[in-house]
């Protein structure tokens, strides 16, 4: 006669079974020297837009990676834009240590190692594929690399405010084609697609497809011009031989804290990155531990067996990815432009696995675990927190090296404009005390009337009065915005107001006397207005 096993003995031992499973799958992730790498980084990727995060678009090649490999659930970038973040993602080094804060008037510094010259000088080739001006060659991040393609179409013969980046395919195209050229050479390519940068204009049958949502129509494109090179690397005959290591440099605030597009907070909507690792030997799994960009270059030495770079600050994931249990380390975070280029409180922050810090004239406190939309500020009601996490970023930035910015050329202010970027021939002067009315929060709105600017720009026509309109308005919240001042030294000049253009550019000037772009500026403008001598 049958006995009934009760339901908790079944449940222990598919419990039992269960834990013998994952075990079955850790364990320690053997190096390989041979293995090739390939790291792929997308622009402005917010994690919950893949479809293995949860987001809506669809993604079929991202997800697959992720199935097949290791998907960080909260891995988090330092920094909340472009070149800044790219350098601590190569680099390894926070930009603490490289001291490259922005896109504008700062280089990466010339004796830095980062991760193609580690790889080329243990024979790698490399290559990199970058889709959008604001990775010129110019910048300083080519060092090591033997192929460094950072030509967008047409990018030397566009006008002011209208330059391209290369769409995605085309780089994938380009980074293919060197990739299969290297025959069984060991290689690292980098490449970096510029979607879904704002303004989001998907490629059909996307733009179509994702009409409501076009955000989620260029990250829908994105993975598809990803999917010409990761098919054959997931299938073809490098599959034994290669690293995948997947992520992005920020996000996209899609409206919520009210920012529409990036570079001004650093919310969990821009902050928070994707990352993945795949390789064939690794194993499958989802690691909920926290992780960061500065984590990346370390992860690779480990897998090449070139162990760990003492003056790294990061760690090797590879214990985390194996099943390990890992010391959840803090990460420090920052979000200047709108500092160095407007004149407003600078942001700095720390998060310590929970809770996050926000270091501004009116500090945020919040608990991701229990609110990670950050609707909560806790700093009334969490002192000791507040305190701990404040000393700790003060001890963070006693290694800062400074944010020593240069003057840029206006040209490749022009450029970075184009591309929507808020972006100042010089930096705008520190003070020595920040108050409430410097706080982002209280300044936001003047940001994004700042990027319809750049939109009633580009629409030429009567849209140049809206635009005018628009940073007047700005000007009498902020008089002392030199950048305002420029824009409308530019607007002026183009709907035909000479005079009015001169006087913004002087206004400028008095904001800004070291300002090469303003003082140039001014004397093109007084020159055309038949004051030369002046």
């Amino acid at each position: 006669m049958s006995r009934k096993i009760p339901l908790f003995a079944v449940l222990f031992v598919l419990a039992l079974v269960a834990v013998g499973v994952l075990r079955s799958r850790s364990g320690a992730i053997e190096p390989d020297p041979r293995l090739s790498v390939l790291l792929i980084t997308v622009d402005t990727l917010r994690a919950d837009a893949l479809g293995v995060y949860g987001g809506k678009a669809e993604t079929p090649w991202i997800d697959r990676l992720a199935r097949e490999g290791v998907r960080f659930e909260t891995a988090h970038a330092h920094n909340v834009v472009t070149l800044p973040s790219h350098a601590n993602i190569l680099s390894g080094q926070l930009p603490l240590g490289h001291a490259v804060r922005d896109n504008t008037g700062f280089r990466f510094p010339a004796g830095m190692e980062t991760a193609a010259t580690r790889l080329k000088s243990l024979g790698f080739r490399t290559g990199a594929f970058v889709s959008a001006f604001v990775l010129d060659s110019r910048f300083g991040l080519d060092r090591g690399f033997d192929v460094y393609d950072d030509q967008a179409t047409g990018i030397a013969t566009q006008s002011p405010f209208k330059v391209p980046e290369r769409p995605g395919a085309l780089t994938v195209e380009r980074a293919r084609t060197w990739i299969e050229g290297q025959g069984d050479s060991q290689f690292f390519a980098w490449v970096h697609l510029y979607e879904p940068h704002y303004p989001y204009t998907a490629p059909e049958p996307f733009g179509s497809r994702y009409a409501e949502n076009p955000y989620a129509g260029e990250v829908a494109a994105t993975d598809a011009a990803l999917g010409q090179l990761l098919e054959s690397i997931l299938t073809g005959a490098r599959k034994q031989r290669v690293l995948v290591v997947f992520t992005s440099d920020h996000g996209e605030g899609l409206g919520e804290h009210q920012e529409s597009t990036h570079g001004v907070f650093a919310y969990e909507s821009t902050l928070r990155v994707p990352l993945i690792l795949w390789s064939p030997t690794f194993p499958v799994a989802t690691v909920k531990t926290p992780v960061r960009h500065i984590d990346i270059l370390p992860t690779i030495l480990d897998a090449l067996g070139q162990g760990r770079a003492g003056e790294l600050p990061g760690r090797s994931l590879l214990p985390l990815a194996a099943g390990g249990t890992g010391e959840i380390t803090s990460s420090y975070f920052e979000s200047l432009s709108a500092s160095l280029n407007q004149g407003w409180a600078p942001l700095r922050g720390l998060f310590d696995g929970r809770f996050k810090y926000i270091d501004l004239p009116l500090p945020e406190l919040y608990d991701l675990d229990q609110d990670p939309k950050e609707l909560k500020n806790l700093v009334a009601t969490e002192p000791a927190v507040l305190d701990r996490l404040r000393t700790a970023l003060a001890r963070e930035r006693e290694k800062d090296r400074g944010s020593n910015r240069g003057e840029e050329d206006a040209a490749t202010l022009e450029k970075l404009r184009a591309l929507g970027y808020v972006a100042a021939g010089a930096a705008a002067p520190a003070k020595d005390q920040y108050t409430e009315a410097d706080d982002p929060k209280n300044l936001i709105e003047i940001d994004e009337r700042n990027r319809q600017v750049v939109m009633l720009f580009n629409r030429g026509g009567l849209h140049l009065n809206e635009a005018v309109a628009l940073v007047k308005q700005n000007l009498g919240a902020r008089p002392d915005m030199a950048g305002a001042n420029l824009q409308l030294a530019y607007l002026e000049r183009a709907r035909g107001n000479l005079r009015g253009a001169v006087a913004a550019a002087k206004r400028a000037v008095e904001l800004k006397p070291l300002d090469g772009e303003a003082v140039a500026l001014l004397g093109a403008y007084l020159t055309e207005m038949g004051q030369p001598r002046e």
